[in-house]
């Protein structure tokens, strides 16, 4: 009885720190080998609804950058295992950059205080998802370059194509990772999307006599095929 006393007495205390937990703000840490620009006070976003900020951006000696986010307490629960930290655009303010959190999956581990995981692209969770469901992959792609040339109006035009250039990049070395499945199932289902969407900004800039931009996004899109 006297057991049982001491454990009622402790029970409490027990209880109140795992509520207290849950009544703060989540403060957890995403590694990212490029910022993108990203930078402190820029927003979190989940489902397209604003949760949380960036706090911090450091680089380590490994040349890694350290991105601190704060998460608002109500939402932190959402924040799980099975999430993905993407770098995107700000979805209100498009000049802007801003950390997408991506739920892979219902129901995961929610992250507890101080937790660390690697940063994620668009590009890599398109290909995750893509190993399970082609459709929706392929559809996702379709609105990621849609994305892309919306930002057409909202950026410097020689900053959008330059900014694609340097995807198409990330998007090779990414592929080089991936099974023979997945690589082919990209030449397939998406590699047309994307051609689409360079001849479309071809098309633009031929009429303003500056073909000769598009060329580097050809030759990567080439490159593409034979991956």
């Amino acid at each position: 009885m006297k057991n049982i006393g001491l454990w009622v007495l402790f029970l409490p205390i027990f209880f109140g720190i795992g509520v207290q937990s849950y009544n703060k703000d989540l403060e957890m840490t995403v590694l990212y080998d490029r910022t993108q620009g990203l930078k402190p006070g820029n927003k979190v976003y989940l489902q397209d609804k604003a949760i949380g900020i960036v706090k911090a951006v450091k680089v380590d000696t490994k040349g890694l950058f350290k991105v601190s986010l704060q998460i608002e307490k109500d939402f932190r629960q959402m924040v799980t295992d099975h999430c993905r930290f993407i770098i995107q655009d700000d979805l209100q303010w498009p000049e802007d950059r801003s950390v997408g959190i991506i739920c892979m999956a219902e129901g995961g581990k929610p992250l507890s205080d101080g937790a660390m995981v690697k940063g994620s692209t668009s590009f890599a969770v398109l290909l995750e998802e893509g190993g399970r469901e082609l459709e929706a992959w392929s559809k996702r792609f379709r609105e990621e370059m849609d994305r892309w040339e919306k930002n057409l109006r909202h950026l410097p035009e020689k900053e959008w194509y330059k900014r694609l250039e340097r995807e198409m990049k990330y998007w090779a070395r990414e592929l080089e990772h991936v099974g023979e499945k997945t690589r082919r199932q990209f030449i397939e289902k998406v590699l047309p999307t994307l051609e689409e969407a360079i001849r479309g900004l071809k098309r633009h800039l031929e009429e303003k006599g500056r073909e000769e931009d598009v060329r580097p996004l050809e030759r990567k899109l080439e490159e593409f095929k034979t991956i």
